[in-house]
């Protein structure tokens, strides 16, 4: 059975796993929740995997930005290696689209645009970052999927998951061999093999503004090499012909963003979000008050849920994960942690019924509230 503790950590929940990491919900001390990330046991002697996992480690946190999940600590517990971030009360990007779209929701064009600002500014960051010496790091994420921002209730997004990210100085080695990533968010250069730098990015935010604009994949074919292909194509519609609300000058800094080469894109992630911010559309503010409308039932389960875990802190809430993270099918557990990319059928998003969720909350916060009446009695 899994031990309740790993270090000075009390493992809570277990939010994650893929074939190189297992991703925690833990508590440090008293009641102060975190996020615990650690190399699967059996990877423990893989150095090129130990390699990885610890780049990552070391390019997030060399990052401190209101708009990337900041790194406490990053260690290793009898050999096996962990990393410690923010917890941060919310959901991915990713679950926020699918429960929006699930919810027949349309995602608010002011809502899109303050997302996408947010990643900007958090990437132009990790872009400017530079060695003691004084020379650039040349950090590019590459992988700016939805599974890799989170939202907050508070309306903030953090970038998280490095995992894929490019930087001089790694120890393991990203730019050759197979391609690393979600195919559906790589740029041309990425599928083809060019050198890659932060414009790489600027496609990648292009492309997220896209979806939340359009509520539909760009790139989403049934095959790997289909995604290939139309990426690399360099035809892309408008989001006004999927959405008529999107205004002209807002086509127009998609479509610059994607554009096929690099030197016709923004420069700079930062010149995309002022691009964007020029617009007057969107705010942290706006973000806030559409989660505070519409997702606020999450956050009183979410709360309440929190609340049984403490008072029992051996009780795992098996729904949890469906308010956290949508779990990937094994199919597409090759996409997880920047693994090489298949040549398979791409799987579709995995649903999980709204109706099936609820019954797994309402089932926990029984429990949850038996146990504390319980506890209560008994003293």
């Amino acid at each position: 059975m899994e031990p309740t503790t790993f270090g000075r950590y009390e493992l809570v929940s277990l939010l994650s796993e893929s074939e190189l990491t297992e991703v925690w919900l833990a508590r440090q001390g008293g009641d102060k929740l975190v996020v615990l990330r650690r190399l699967n046991e059996k990877l423990g002697s893989d150095s090129e995997q130990v390699d990885r996992f610890l780049d990552e480690a070391r390019i997030n946190a060399l990052l401190h930005h209101d708009h990337i999940v900041p790194v406490f600590e990053l260690g290793d517990v009898n050999g096996r290696y962990f990393l410690v971030t923010e917890y941060i009360e919310g959901m991915s990007l990713e679950v926020l689209v699918y429960r929006a779209n699930e919810l027949r929701i349309e995602l608010p064009i002011a809502v899109a645009v303050a997302l996408v600002i947010q990643a900007a500014e958090g990437m132009h960051h990790a872009h400017e970052q530079r060695a003691p010496d004084g020379s650039e790091l040349g950090i590019v994420h590459r992988e700016l999927a939805p599974k890799n921002l989170v939202v907050g209730y508070d309306g903030v997004l953090k970038i998280s998951d490095f995992g894929a990210a490019q930087a001089n100085g790694r120890r393991a080695h990203t730019t050759s061999g197979p391609m690393r990533g979600t195919p559906t968010y790589m740029s041309p250069e990425q599928v083809t093999g060019a050198p890659v730098d932060r414009r790489a990015d600027v496609f990648g935010l292009g492309i997220l503004l896209w979806e939340l604009l359009a509520g539909r994949g760009l790139f989403a074919r049934a095959t790997a090499d289909a995604i290939y292909d139309a990426i690399t194509a360099g035809d892309v519609p408008p989001p006004s012909s999927v959405r008529p609300d999107v205004s002209r000058a807002l086509d127009a800094i998609v479509a610059r963003a994607l554009a096929d080469k690099p030197k016709e894109r923004y420069p700079t992630s930062a010149a995309l979000a002022a691009a964007l911010r020029a617009l007057d559309l969107g705010s942290i503010a706006a973000v806030r008050g559409f989660l505070d409308q519409h997702f606020s039932g999450d956050l009183r389960e979410r709360e309440v849920l929190q609340l049984a875990m403490t008072t029992q802190r051996e009780f795992v809430v098996p729904a949890f994960d469906s308010l956290s993270a949508v779990r990937k099918p094994d199919d597409a557990a090759a996409f997880d942690d920047g693994n090489t990319v298949p040549d398979r059928p791409v799987p579709a998003p995995p649903r999980v019924p709204p109706r099936r969720a609820w019954m797994f909350v309402a089932g926990a916060v029984a429990l949850g509230t038996a146990i504390a009446v319980a506890l209560l009695a008994s003293h």
